[in-house]
């Protein structure tokens, strides 16, 4: 998603990210375009691995990347691998909701006068129409991009702020020039349109391949099965908004909203403090107007999902589900989540779950 016009790197389902530990830009996804040693615009396409590959055409497969120019691959090789299903914990499905959800969306524009078109969402500088015009944007690139592979919609990730600068300039010049010239009428028909194809390429993908790459899950590459629950979250966010400048209520219940923040507590490993000493439980849960709760506990590797009973958590933190998903994606300040959350324990470790950003967006709101 996009909020405060500070794009969002995993727009699109194309980035890269920065491997700090090694100094160098580490693909975990694919169509990302990388300034690399071997050429200029070396095209990274790493379609089903994620190691470093600066190459010139697009290869489907390891094989065809043989010669490539391959720096590394023993150590990146053995980074792809999850340890284990804790990491991420059981996979979101939001097939269910993914087409209603943009059917809901759909139906409410079909209802608005101009006035309401032109109304101020909480993406802030943009307007119900100009957001719309995003979200076609979206599916478009997703479809050119992602499916056709077609580099037009790529993306420089040699860097993570090239890449923000990147997404932010192409979602700008998209909305700056179609806004004027797409009427509400055929934004709602082109949103309605473009839902089916990219529906059907996001959900014809084998769901637990390792082909994707969602930066703030961590370390990928990640299940395709994150990547859709990732675009169904922006999708909803969006209709949030909308529905917000619009005065209508929002798709707040538990059938749409419990995918949401399901797939955003999926981040909670990648921001969790390194644990100091003996193994360390932590239980996070979200109340009202549903509730789900989750336990993580640290090891040699790092944080997981664990089943452990949450009564053994050293540390617990509970904040109501719209606290929770405003915050992951920077719509309420540290302030505020401070203000509606309760816990006990660790402090730099509520200060982590506080703190959880399901999505590469800057803080546009006061800490």
């Amino acid at each position: 998603m996009e909020h405060g016009r500070h794009a969002i790197a995993e727009a699109g389902g194309w980035w890269g990210e920065l491997d700090t530990a090694l100094g160098e830009p580490l693909v975990l996804g694919r169509n990302v375009v990388h300034e690399g040693p071997c050429s200029r615009d070396a095209v990274i396409a790493a379609r089903g691995t994620s190691t470093f590959v600066p190459y010139r055409t697009a290869a489907s497969s390891r094989a065809e990347l043989e010669g490539s120019c391959i720096r590394d691959t023993t150590v990146r090789a053995a980074r792809m691998e999850l340890a284990d299903g804790g990491l991420l914990g059981p996979a979101v499905d939001v097939e269910p909701v993914l087409r209603e959800e943009r059917e809901a969306l759909v139906r409410l524009l079909a209802e608005l006068d101009g006035d309401a078109w032109d109304a101020p969402t909480p993406c802030p500088a943009w307007s119900v129409h100009e957001l719309t015009v995003h979200l076609v944007h979206d599916d478009l690139r997703r479809l050119s991009g992602d499916r056709d592979g077609h580099t037009g919609a790529w993306v420089d990730a040699s860097s993570l702020d090239r890449l923000v600068a990147g997404l932010d300039q192409l979602n700008e010049q998209w909305v700056e020039a179609m806004v004027p010239t797409l009427s509400p009428r055929l934004t709602r028909e082109l949103l309605q349109w473009s839902a089916g194809p990219t529906e059907e390429h996001l959900l014809g993908r084998d769901p637990d391949a390792l082909e994707s790459s969602v930066a703030w899950a961590g370390s990928g590459p990640h299940p395709n099965w994150l990547d859709v629950a990732r675009e169904y979250t922006e999708r909803w966010v969006h209709q949030q908004q909308i529905r917000e400048a619009v005065g209508r209520p929002g798709l707040i219940d538990e059938r749409f909203a419990a995918p949401v923040v399901e797939t955003f507590a999926r981040g909670l490993p990648a921001v969790l403090p390194p644990a100091a000493g003996s193994e360390q439980v932590v239980a996070v849960r979200v109340t009202g107007p549903f509730e789900r709760s989750w336990t993580l506990g640290s090891g040699p590797s790092g944080w997981r999902f664990i089943t452990t009973t949450s009564d053994l958590a050293s540390t617990v933190v509970e904040l109501p589900v719209d606290a929770f998903w405003r915050r992951a994606v920077r719509m309420i300040g540290r302030h505020e989540v401070e203000q509606a959350a309760e816990s006990d324990g660790d402090g730099e470790v509520v200060d982590a779950v506080l703190d959880l950003r399901a999505a590469i967006v800057q803080d546009v709101l006061p800490a």
